[in-house]
């Protein structure tokens, strides 16, 4: 992997995370590395969609918590099991 790809890479789990200092620090690195306007709003993109998704899912898991019966168990997630339903294998 290149150094931009990295600091892309890197950018994107910064901006999902909210560490401000490691975004700022990843795209001052990317645009060092070559990357363009276009690439950087790319990542932002993803990186909205995949903040906004985890806050949607986290909001629905914490409703379940609170109004769960003490007898329910905590569904296991896997592979062949996704909690969005996305298809057989699934995508979470």
């Amino acid at each position: 992997m290149d150094d931009k790809m990295r600091a892309l890479i890197g950018m994107g789990v910064a901006f999902a995370t909210g560490a401000l200092s490691s975004f700022e620090e990843h795209v001052k690195n990317a645009k060092e590395h070559g990357a363009k306007a276009e690439e950087l709003n790319d990542v932002l993109v993803i990186s909205r969609a995949v903040k906004l998704t985890g806050s949607m899912e986290m909001d629905s898991f914490a409703d379940g918590c609170i109004n769960r019966s003490p007898k329910t168990q905590l569904k296991i997630l896997t592979t062949s099991n996704a909690a969005c339903d996305c298809g057989p294998e699934g995508c979470c």
